[in-house]
């Protein structure tokens, strides 16, 4: 059923202007909404070094559709090298940009629930008590402690776009 474009903005609320400019970038709407781009901001700025983040939100897809856990510090460390590959020396991966990049691309932390069902505990208990000598396992609980603060989290996609959520206007 074709609707005019005043009957469309009484029916949402919104000014005929609106939806005139709504249909006029509609490609570009439906492409960020398709790539999962905030849709809620007000200027489609990108970063400094937009080249190195869209190469680094390929990477990262590439790596999360395999199921392969990323942290905040791998992204940063695979930034620096994509910029380095692309000639952008001056191209530092900063907490700043870091946090601006997950904001941008809807990106963030969560932690891993569940991993600890899937372990053979009795078997990993007499691999420790018959394998291993005692200062090596001493030297593993202090590791362990250290890095239990600095590898909790991994990055994620916010959410995924739910077409059913969206009305399709014609």
């Amino acid at each position: 059923m074709k609707c005019s474009q005043s009957e469309v903005a009484k029916k949402y609320g919104i000014s005929q202007a609106q939806v005139c400019k709504l249909l006029e970038r509609k490609d570009s709407v439906l492409t960020d909404w398709r790539e999962n781009l905030k849709l809620t901001r007000k200027r489609k700025r990108s970063g400094k070094g937009f080249q190195v983040e869209g190469d680094l939100m390929e990477w990262f897809r590439e790596k999360r559709a395999r199921n392969v856990l990323i942290s905040g510090p791998i992204l940063k460390q695979n930034a620096e090298q994509i910029a380095e590959r692309r000639g952008k020396s001056e191209f530092k991966a900063t907490n700043g940009w870091f946090c601006r990049w997950k904001n941008r691309n809807q990106v963030s932390f969560k932690k891993i629930q569940g991993e600890a069902k899937d372990a053979d505990i009795t078997g990993a208990n007499k691999w420790v008590r018959e394998v291993l000598p005692v200062p090596f396992i001493i030297a593993m609980k202090l590791l362990s402690i250290i890095e239990q603060h600095q590898m909790q989290r991994y990055v994620f996609v916010k959410k995924k776009p739910l077409e059913e959520k969206y009305r399709k206007i014609d």
